[in-house]
């Protein structure tokens, strides 16, 4: 029963680290890749119990500096267990068949695709990033408003949005008020329109117009716009507007 005991014992020791590591991979969980994304997930993990790298194609012990096995490309890297000519500060093997980080061209290739797929990705995010913020601007300015105005029982309006100039004149209030800022739902075009109006304030105002057709007498709610402005006093009523482009600026 002894021997039966010990030869057990030495067949468990006899195993080969390659077996060894074989099934401590199945035992252990791995990391998870770095969150720096395609670059580290690329390069490697780390068995925590037994802090080996997993290089791919070997398994990298840190404290020997050494591969576990042999380079599948040791005919043409001459350096059957050697880490990247034991230069690991310069130098990198992605792979796990490198003898240096320029040593072969398969090398070069699994740098580079690691390289590429890290910064081709955040270059490709950046690209989506400007072209949304491009966008987001260009849709601000045609339908921000800028606008100055007040009522004397008359009131008056003058408006900047996309380019364009309106003239508004309606009835009635009393308001006094500074430049305001807003939006339109509307992209302004050249002619005349007419809107309902009102708002009003103490210091701190707020306004409103939305499309009236004054032919029928119908409102159209898909035409509106609102505008803040220090202000005091109030209005309401009907007003015309003429609105015209102003040359040089883009549409």
């Amino acid at each position: 029963m002894w021997t039966s005991g010990a030869a057990t014992s030495c067949g468990r020791l006899a195993r080969t680290a390659a077996e060894w590591i074989s099934a401590k991979q199945r035992e252990i969980p791995r990391t998870r890749p770095h969150p720096a994304g395609n670059l580290l997930a690329a390069l490697t993990f780390r068995l925590e119990a037994t802090g080996f790298h997993y290089l791919r194609a070997r398994y990298y012990d840190p404290v020997t500096g050494q591969f576990l096995t042999v380079d599948p490309n040791v005919a043409t890297t001459l350096s059957p267990y050697g880490y990247v000519e034991g230069d690991p500060l310069n130098s990198a093997d992605p792979s796990g068949k490198c003898g240096g980080l320029w040593s072969t061209d398969s090398c070069l290739t699994d740098v580079e695709n690691a390289l590429g797929g890290f910064f081709g990705g955040a270059a490709t995010d950046l690209e989506a990033t400007s072209s949304a913020i491009g966008s987001a601007l260009h849709t601000a300015y045609q339908h921000i408003t800028v606008s100055y105005g007040g009522c004397d029982i008359g009131c008056w309006n003058v408006q900047f949005q996309d380019g364009y100039l309106s003239y508004s004149g309606g009835v009635f209030g009393a308001l006094g008020r500074g430049p305001g800022i807003g939006w339109a739902s509307q992209v302004p075009s050249s002619g005349v329109s007419t809107q309902i109006m009102g708002g009003g304030g103490y210091y701190v105002g707020a306004g409103f117009t939305m499309g009236l057709n004054p032919g029928t007498g119908q409102l159209d709610p898909c035409d509106w716009s609102v505008s803040l402005f220090p202000a005091l006093g109030v209005y309401g009523g009907v007003q015309v507007t003429t609105t015209v482009p102003i040359p040089g600026f883009p549409h």
